[in-house]
């Protein structure tokens, strides 16, 4: 049994149900205006609500990637696992009346926590340091039967890397980011793309309900039409069309930046702007083009695709530009 391969196979399937586990907050379109109507907010309340998720996630990155970089996942995943629980078993007892308080504050700062939580690693995480997989290899090797053809196939294939000190990788972080255009650039652009992005998923809701509120809509002069279950029902296909989209362009964007990379020598950051692209003509989309909820579905597909593709790339950029020794803490 091949074990080293085996266990980056088992971090690598458990990474992707931390990942599916931590997306939780791109779901708050699909009830966020049952909330308001359940509790009476108005637009700007329900948006601090939404928000405080994202800024929950992204605002505590750099201390739980301190924490992961010096102490490995699973101290992160202690906390997380709490969170998430609290914030959203709260939001459900605020939703269901069973506590007397309804303040938006209150609710935003329990979507904080899911934010928090989200931004955190899994239980079933943990950090395989390279040398030893290159050590088990290598002693699994040597337990084969003596062979000199596959002695001289593995000496010819490994000797660059134990030999290799990893004491002269690149290491740029901490304040030095501040410093480094290169770091600038990739922030701001991160920034733009990605506010652009939660800014729709975040809102998507409330376009659907104002779209379905049009008087060019056919389901109003229906009067047998049950609109909350329409909108409900519209609401969650949009939001399962921007998690398929952006899971979608994860994938692709990490299968055609290697392959480009590798045989043409095109650099990852050409498909970092192409995320920005999609993002940026599905937001025109939405605003210029969009009259009803029939044109909104290309509009959710192109923001999807290029969240998911930013969000796929640019821990690889960060990764290649400044060294993996801080990457949690850089990314």
């Amino acid at each position: 049994m091949n074990y080293p391969h085996t266990k980056l196979a088992l971090s690598y399937f458990g990474a992707l149900l931390a990942a599916s586990v931590c997306g939780t907050q791109y779901l708050f379109s699909a009830y966020s205006t049952a909330l308001a109507s359940k509790l009476n907010f108005n637009s700007v309340q329900i948006n601090t609500i939404g928000s405080a998720t994202n800024f929950g996630c992204y605002l505590s990155g750099p201390i739980f990637g301190y924490i992961v970089d010096h102490h490995g996942p699973r101290r992160t995943a202690m906390i997380s696992s709490f969170l998430i629980f609290a914030g959203y078993f709260c939001l459900a007892m605020t939703y269901g009346e069973i506590f007397n308080s309804k303040s938006f504050l209150l609710c935003a700062l329990y979507m904080l926590t899911v934010g928090i939580a989200s931004s955190a690693g899994s239980w079933f995480l943990v950090i395989i340091p390279r040398n030893k997989l290159i050590l088990e290899e290598a002693n699994q090797i040597s337990d084969l039967p003596e062979s000199s053809s596959s002695t001289d196939q593995y000496n010819d294939q490994t000797p660059l890397l134990n030999n290799k000190n990893y004491d002269d990788e690149l290491d740029i972080g901490g304040w030095e980011l501040f410093y480094n255009y290169d770091a600038l650039l990739l922030g701001i652009l991160m920034f733009l793309i990605g506010g652009c992005g939660l800014m729709y998923i975040n809102n998507v809701g409330a376009i659907i309900k104002a779209l379905y509120s049009s008087p060019s809509n056919p389901s109003l002069q229906n009067p047998e039409s049950n609109i909350f279950k329409e909108i409900q029902e519209l609401q969650n296909l949009h939001v399962s069309l921007l998690s398929i989209s952006s899971c979608l362009g994860r994938i692709l964007v990490g299968f055609f930046s290697d392959i480009t990379k590798f045989m043409f020598n095109l650099r990852r950051i050409s498909f970092f702007i192409l995320s920005g692209c999609l993002v940026a003509f599905g937001h025109f989309l939405a605003g210029f083009w969009v009259k009803s909820l029939d044109f909104l579905y290309p509009a959710s597909i192109l923001v999807g695709l290029g969240f998911g593709m930013m969000f796929s790339i640019a821990p690889t950029i960060t990764n290649e530009w400044f060294g993996q020794k801080r990457f949690g803490i850089n990314w």
